[in-house]
């Protein structure tokens, strides 16, 4: 069942990169009036470091600190009983750690 599922999302939905531009005016619509960098960046989803980053934070999760590091492979320990994580959706650039 979720092979059939998934092969239809894949068949008939468009990729990130071809339906960003139409999503555009509905995510800001305030960008439809400018021009520059940000409007074109966020237009065709690029993901280089050279180009503004635009990130969406839907939800933060908070997990055990023991958890996390086992998870991650934390080469430190955490000092708190709680991390948070962030779920996000990345619309330009690129997100580093740090």
């Amino acid at each position: 069942m979720e092979k059939g599922i998934l092969g239809m999302v894949v068949q008939h939905l468009p990729s990130p990169r071809v339906s960003q531009e139409s999503k555009l005016e509905v995510v800001c619509p305030s960008l439809l009036s400018q021009q520059g960098p940000l409007k074109e960046a966020l237009a065709k989803c690029a993901n280089s470091s050279e180009v503004p980053t635009v990130a969406y934070i839907t939800k933060m999760q908070p997990v055990s600190s023991r958890l996390y590091d086992v998870v991650t492979r934390a080469q430190t320990v955490s000092t708190g009983p709680v991390r948070s994580i962030a779920f996000s959706r990345v619309f330009s650039g690129c997100l580093i750690k740090g």
